[in-house]
């Protein structure tokens, strides 16, 4: 069982939907418990530095497996996050980082979101975590579509945690074909997005630059890999035309109970991410 931890509002409410999936825990830590299931109370501090200046060792004896951080960086608790990390420094541990909309917050919010990214890439580059995810949200937004403002956020999440869920399913079963090899070792800053099996038209979840490896992940219907079709044709020449001067691209397909087929992908890079954004 792996372990999902949520810090803040944002990572939590994230974090709670990893809760329809059995296979993960989730832990939600936060200053108040908002009917969090294994909450972790942080003392609320007065800025983003007080809460790693003045930060209490928490309780993660509960963390199992390989656990996963989630934590949207414009907040104050965001400070807190390298501390949360310190403690589970004998895990491979992976961080979600959530983007905020940066038109949408103050300029106090965004220099918060450019240090605390700037902070967990550059250790997650030189090997201290095994990877980074980062997701902007209105990428994600741009995927959601029109949604009612009450079911806005519940959406969001939702969509961010299914992929996550999809994605590793996949890279720990068999595929029927696949094309995979090891991501270099140098590429742990990544992202995750879904194709349309169609047209081969890709959103991902954050505009990462200078890519080197693209994997696909194709979950088909088990029955239409039994039929002659053109599919494996259509397969091909989508990855095909996903390649690039120095960037990879490959994929695995797997054979699946799902009535409809869906495409997963992830970039890694060695770059990092949004350095001269201000």
């Amino acid at each position: 069982m792996e372990t999902i931890i949520g810090l803040g509002n944002t990572g939590c409410n994230i974090a709670m939907k990893f809760m329809d999936y059995p296979q993960y825990k989730t832990i939600c830590i936060d200053t108040e418990d908002k009917k969090y299931e294994n909450f972790v109370k942080i003392n609320r501090q007065a800025s983003h530095e007080d809460y790693e200046r003045n930060y209490t060792r928490l309780d993660l004896s509960g963390v199992a497996g390989s656990p996963t951080l989630i934590v949207g960086g414009s907040g104050f608790i965001s400070g807190a996050s390298l501390r949360i990390l310190e403690q589970l420094d004998n895990k491979e541990v992976e961080i979600i980082y959530i983007h905020p909309d940066l038109e949408t917050i103050t300029e106090k919010g965004r220099t918060r979101d450019k240090i605390t990214s700037q902070v967990l890439q550059q250790y997650t580059r030189s090997g201290v975590f095994k990877r980074i995810y980062l997701v902007d949200n209105t990428k994600v937004e741009d995927i959601v579509g029109d949604v009612s403002i009450k079911d806005y956020w519940d959406k969001m999440n939702e969509v961010i945690a299914s992929t996550v869920y999809m994605t590793n399913v996949f890279s720990h079963i068999e595929p029927i074909m696949s094309t995979f090899s090891n991501v270099p070792a140098s590429a742990r800053i990544s992202t995750l997005g879904i194709v349309d099996i169609d047209n081969g038209e890709e959103k991902l979840f954050y505009d990462l630059e200078s890519p080197r490896e693209k994997l696909y992940y194709y979950a088909i219907n088990e029955e239409k890999t039994k039929e002659k079709s053109d599919l494996f044709k259509t397969i091909i020449g989508q990855v095909k035309s996903k390649s690039e001067e120095r960037v990879r691209s490959s994929y695995s397909i797997y054979s699946t109970k799902y009535d409809d087929n869906y495409v997963y992908t992830t970039y890694h890079a060695s770059m990092i991410q949004g350095e001269n954004i201000s």
